[in-house]
């Protein structure tokens, strides 16, 4: 049994020194690394049980292959064959004894969530791995493709650890998140940065970001008060960061002044004359940077403009909670000025523009999109999703974005973000920088990134599009996935991929045949693993939208969006110390019923405006219950 050791930056770059005993090995960082100087006591025991006669060592253990083959340094254990072996691992932070005993009880970071049913077997596997996937990506930001660092993408952070944290109920946990993110604001313009090093490689961050990367503090701040009624932490005292050392101010505002300078900061960004904020650095997809700086301060991103809408609406309703009126009434006029340019100035006959750049006349010209002669790029799919998600369209826009989704964009693997890959000319940039200039075609130059995808199955779940929502949340799984995606190659089941990728050899290859990938006459394989908050959100998906249990301000909205042929499925969910275990039945067209411990109960209903949404039951309803039984029809 063998496994790779790093205690660097990179692998291989520096020594690392290991000491073996028996059966078990202490690695330690040499003193020479950045690692060991920050964290001086820093190491992890790997520790063999169950085999006999284990001896543990390094190359010598492996004379069948030859020292050049080997990764270094290696640790390899060596047994007599036996019916079982366990491997335990152990970190910590000070030095650690050469034995380790494992845990009693592995913590359930799920909390027993458990999915049951015939259909169902696929997704009820995949939470517990997802699950770890979401915890290695809120503590150790990086994947297994892009191993370096471990910086948090302050739009990451803000996604998926905090909408896995709050689905399973870690409320203090999320509320730390917010803490050390709402810090890491930078004192002078109220911004952030892209990423940030969050423990003691604080000093270590970017000093720019993209456009959206403002808005995301406050999405997850909405997030999380929607989730736990808990407005107190508008009163916390936080420090900012100051850009020149990265350190925190002495100086300390509440999280509402902090707030109030992000607010100011996005409102400085507007195109002027409108309530369109832009482009800036980039926004979420970052292949499509665009080549000349010019284009930074008259370009707009529609995508942007949607998620700026959707984060103001959030907190307009927390700022309507608090009984701030004034500044309620403010928030709404402006909201409803967003609307309206947005209206005027990125809808073209009725679609969605990519972007739009303002011209010397002050006209705005539609980019990816049908009337887009430059890129040749007709749809784009960000735009259209978040145009849903934020309740920003109409609905007679969400309607026919949703069927030009389905007839341009969604393939046999998925969403995918473009009708076609941006232009490649050998690697030179003319229009967006990464997009014309990566050989590789994965990820986002691939246009099917399944963190985009789970976001399509969002917008699906508001739209009611039950069948798309099991066929979407079933595309992206990797187990059991040839039953959903027939011309997917095999891969590792229990991991999160962060893209479908076509099998082609090169650019050239890709653009030539990409056709084939709407047929599925071409292999799509796995792209890198585990680097997203992707399974975070997924996760979200999962129990928020298709089964329809979340947190609201108090309640719990019950607002399931499954197909009729799916049910019956049971689902084990836990909040706030009360076990839920909630049955779904068969539920034709008739309107939702809801017998709560044995009692029919009816709620408010959440607001959508694509539809009837679910009900709204208060926590009067099963507040102080430890066990809730709860049937819906």
């Amino acid at each position: 049994i063998t496994c790779d050791l790093v205690a660097g930056q990179n692998e291989m770059d520096t020594p690392v020194q290991f000491e073996c005993a028996a059966a078990s090995c202490v690695v330690t960082p040499d003193t020479s690394t950045m690692m060991a100087k920050v964290y001086p006591g820093l190491g992890f025991c790997v520790e063999c049980k169950g085999g006999k006669h284990t001896t543990c060592g390094n190359a010598e253990l492996l004379p069948h292959l030859s020292q050049g083959h080997l990764p270094s340094p290696i640790l390899a254990f060596r047994t007599f064959l036996s019916r079982e072996v366990h491997i335990h691992f152990a970190g910590d932070m000070k030095p650690i004894p050469s034995s380790v005993r494992p845990a009693d009880q592995p913590r359930n970071i799920t909390l027993g969530t458990r999915l049951s049913g015939d259909s169902a077997h696929h997704l009820n596997e995949i939470i517990a791995w997802y699950a770890h996937d979401a915890l290695i990506h809120a503590c150790v930001p990086h994947g297994l493709e892009q191993y370096s660092g471990a910086a948090w993408g302050v739009r990451d952070v803000c996604q998926g650890p905090m909408e896995f944290l709050l689905t399973f109920g870690h409320d203090e946990p999320a509320k730390s998140v917010l803490r050390i993110v709402y810090t890491a604001q930078f004192e002078d313009t109220g911004d952030w940065p892209q990423w940030f090093m969050f423990d003691a490689y604080r000093n270590i961050r970017t000093q720019h970001a993209h456009g959206d990367v403002v808005h995301w503090p406050l999405m997850a701040l909405c997030e999380y008060i929607e989730n736990t009624n808990d407005f107190s932490i508008l009163e916390e005292e936080l420090p900012y960061t100051r850009r020149s050392d990265s350190e925190p101010t002495d100086r300390k505002e509440t999280v509402l002044e902090h707030v109030n300078r992000q607010l100011e900061c996005i409102r400085n960004q507007y195109i002027p004359g409108t309530r369109l904020v832009r482009y800036g650095d980039g926004d979420w997809d970052d292949t499509l940077q665009p080549a000349d700086d010019s284009l930074r301060e008259k370009m707009v991103s529609s995508w942007t403009v949607e998620l700026h809408y959707q984060a103001l609406s959030r907190w307009h309703e927390v700022v309507t909670r608090m009984g701030d009126q004034q500044e309620a009434d403010r928030i709404h006029q402006e909201i409803r000025e967003i609307r309206s340019d947005f209206e005027a100035h990125l809808l073209r006959d009725g679609i969605i523009s990519g972007f739009a750049c303002v011209d010397e006349s002050g006209d705005f010209q539609p980019l990816l999109h049908p009337r887009d002669s430059t890129t040749g790029i007709r749809y784009r799919l960000l735009p259209m999703i978040r145009g849903i998600i934020s309740g920003i369209f109409t609905p007679a826009e969400a309607a026919m974005h949703s069927q030009l989704i389905h007839d341009h964009l969604v393939y046999p693997d998925g969403a995918r973000l473009m009708d076609k890959p941006a232009a490649y000319h050998g690697g030179v940039s003319r229009l967006f920088k990464r997009a014309e200039t990566s050989a590789y075609f994965g990820r986002e130059v691939s246009l099917q990134y399944v963190h985009a995808h789970i976001r399509y199955i969002e917008a699906m779940a508001k739209m009611g599009e039950a069948d798309r929502v099991w066929w979407g949340l079933s595309a992206v799984n990797p187990i059991s996935i040839n039953q959903t995606v027939p011309n997917a190659g095999m891969r590792q089941a229990n991991t999160y991929f962060s893209s479908s990728d076509g099998d082609f050899r090169d650019r050239y290859e890709a653009v030539t045949h990409y056709d084939k990938l709407r047929t599925g006459d071409v292999t799509v394989k796995g792209g890198w693993r585990l680097y997203s908050s992707g399974p975070g959100i997924y996760l979200k998906q999962l129990i928020g939208s298709l089964l329809g249990i979340r947190r609201w301000y108090g309640g719990i909205v019950v607002d399931p969006v499954l197909p009729s042929n799916i049910a019956p499925l049971s689902l084990q969910w836990h909040d706030a110390g009360s076990r839920w275990n909630i049955l779904y039945q068969q539920n034709s067209d008739q309107p939702l019923s809801i017998i709560l411990n044995g009692r029919s109960v009816t709620g408010s209903k959440a607001a959508n405006p694509y539809r009837d949404g679910g009900p709204i039951l208060p926590d009067s309803l099963f507040s102080g219950e430890k066990a809730i039984e709860m049937t819906i029809r």
